[in-house]
């Protein structure tokens, strides 16, 4: 591409005091006046912000449940909820039959386990593996750091 695709030439019309005002501001930054429009454009078409994902809502927690779907939903996991403030672990295995797009329902140990159901814009972090449980390492360490091992769901 040719220099001369790439850029164009506008012009445009201010009043003395702006110009003024705009070159006085581009100076000790280093920039010129036509470099400040050019920035003051580009940002208000594009405001200038830092991006967050949450992490229960990334790409990286759907690889994590089609993992776990994967496994039929036979391994235990902790996932940290945070909401609010508050900090809780919870420990269980994934029901994918009550999931959702928005909605993790995780199961308790044992045989007709209370479901909790946690929003996926709550969920901060998730584990599985060795020391995967509130008794392993991992869980242990999580709540020594403040984390709240919630233990069972409400009927």
């Amino acid at each position: 591409m040719k220099k001369a695709d790439e850029e164009t030439t506008i012009t445009i019309r201010l009043p003395a005091s702006l110009k003024k005002a705009i070159e006085d501001y581009a100076l000790p930054r280093g920039t010129t006046l036509a470099g400040s429009v050019r920035r003051a454009l580009e940002d208000f078409l594009v405001p200038p912000q830092r991006v967050f994902e949450l992490p229960g809502l990334s790409k990286k927690f759907d690889e994590f449940l089609e993992t776990q779907e994967r496994k039929k939903g036979n391994e235990m996991v902790l996932l940290l909820v945070e909401d609010g403030g508050n900090r809780a672990l919870y420990q269980g295995y994934v029901d994918f039959n009550l999931s959702t797009s928005g909605l993790v329902v995780l199961r308790a140990r044992g045989p007709g386990g209370a479901p909790w159901f946690l929003l996926r814009k709550h969920i901060v972090g998730w584990y599985t593996g060795d020391g995967g449980s509130f008794e392993g390492e991992v869980g242990q360490e999580l709540i020594r750091r403040g984390w709240f091992p919630v233990t069972y769901a409400p009927r």
